[in-house]
């Protein structure tokens, strides 16, 4: 079995384990939940993605990212809009979620190749969600009541999202700079590709710590 054995995928797999625990919880967000279906598709999305390339069963695996990556946006925004206390950023989140979507589609439809990744669709998601971070930061400043942030289920999540999407926003926006302008550093491919890995395991970690330390805490 061809397993990609690299750190990033290891801490997804732990993530996905570690949100096995909050399925018997009865009292745990529904929506939170919905975590564990959503990281065993980021798990085979990595492992098929993996096979693709080493096996060569297809030009590349962008097809695949291309469809996840939207996915998850929609899905943070849905997380985000479920545990945020203001009716006013509730309707923004499916604003967003809905104007991104139609975004998406009609570039497929009439600009972008599936076949290849499309930067656009993640520097737009990826803005969405970081944006939306900043308002849930402001909405947890604008609570009366205190609030225990070790035992907040929305705060690790939120918190590996911005520090997740935020940097490689910025390298996608950079790439795109660089093909405008017809150069291409291959030091800063190299340098990105390293530092993309150490989002995810970021990301996923912080994930990790949110099931680990909220589980217990939810009764």
């Amino acid at each position: 079995m061809i397993v990609p054995l690299e750190p990033y995928f290891i801490v997804e797999v732990l993530a996905f384990l570690a949100s096995l625990r909050v399925i018997g919880n009865k009292n745990y967000p529904h929506t939170m939940k919905l975590f564990v279906p959503y990281l065993f598709l980021t798990v085979m999305v990595e492992w098929v993605g993996y096979i693709i390339v080493q096996k060569k069963l297809a030009p590349g695996n962008h097809f695949l990212y291309n469809i996840y990556v939207p996915l998850s946006v929609l899905f943070y925004l849905y997380q985000m809009q479920a545990y945020t206390g203001s009716g006013r950023f509730r309707k923004l989140a499916m604003g967003m979620g809905l104007f991104y979507l139609v975004t998406v589609i009609t570039g497929f439809l009439f600009f972008f190749s599936i076949l290849k990744f499309v930067n656009y669709n993640f520097i737009i998601g990826g803005f969405m969600v970081s944006a939306f971070a900043f308002l849930y930061y402001y909405d947890l400043l604008e609570k009366e009541d205190r609030v225990t942030i070790y035992s907040t289920p929305a705060f690790w999540i939120n918190t590996g999202l911005l520090l997740y999407y935020l940097p490689k926003i910025i390298f996608y926006t950079c790439f795109e700079y660089f093909a405008y302008i017809n150069v291409n550093p291959v030091s800063l491919h190299i340098l990105f590709f390293r530092l993309n890995r150490l989002f995810v395991i970021i990301l996923y970690g912080c994930i990790i710590i949110n099931f680990l330390c909220t589980s217990r805490k939810v009764k």
